[in-house]
């Protein structure tokens, strides 16, 4: 739905849910989000759901994004033993659809009612990753923008705490397996150094 709403800039998108096939115990949904947006040229198709990959050389400067969000929708999906696909054309628009297979329950599902306002003291909160795997920064980059958080990267553990020095986190994501200092060494000093909580009884 975000990049149907990122590329498409007039006409419509549709959001189309199809029950494929049920039984007593299980039901077969897809799912299916049809933009009438840029398209996808057919060369790139094959390789959209890869790591790091976009339409074309100039999506990530007109629009922005890592290439990281197909790839993971698509590892999402198929964690669940489902399956994902797209049809597209240049400058006509996208089809992206996945299928996915579900338990049937008979308990009843609970209606709630009331709008939900975003706090917006949440906006305003400065998260440090400390994460050596270009991936997993590059990912976790990704959510936190997303979120519209304040974020900082670092490498390992030294750099995070030289970053601590001169600055203040309200979350510290840590990485435990990480070179120079690893994420226990990291945390242990930064209780006990930088934060100066009180030694365990």
């Amino acid at each position: 739905m975000s990049n149907a709403v990122k590329f498409t800039t007039k006409g419509k998108i549709t959001v189309r849910v199809h029950l494929l096939d049920e039984n007593e115990d299980n039901a077969t949904i897809e799912f299916a989000v049809t933009d009438t947006g840029i398209g996808i040229a057919k060369d790139k198709i094959e390789t959209i759901f890869e790591n790091f990959q976009q339409a074309s050389s100039g999506t990530a400067r007109l629009y922005g994004g890592t290439g990281l969000g197909l790839a993971i929708v698509k590892q999402l999906v198929e964690a669940q033993g489902g399956s994902i696909s797209v049809k597209s054309k240049i400058d006509e628009g996208s089809t992206f659809s996945f299928i996915l297979g579900f338990h049937k329950t008979k308990a009843e599902a609970e209606i709630e009612t009331g709008m939900v306002e975003l706090d917006t003291e949440i906006k305003n909160i400065k998260v440090l990753v400390v994460e050596d795997m270009p991936l997993n920064q590059l990912l976790m980059k990704t959510l936190l923008d997303e979120f519209g958080f304040e974020r900082d990267i670092a490498a390992n553990g030294t750099i995070a705490i030289e970053k601590l020095q001169t600055k203040s986190y309200d979350i510290i994501l840590m990485d435990l397996q990480m070179p120079e200092m690893n994420g226990f060494e990291a945390t242990e000093y930064i209780r006990n150094k930088i934060l100066k909580f009180p030694s365990s009884p």
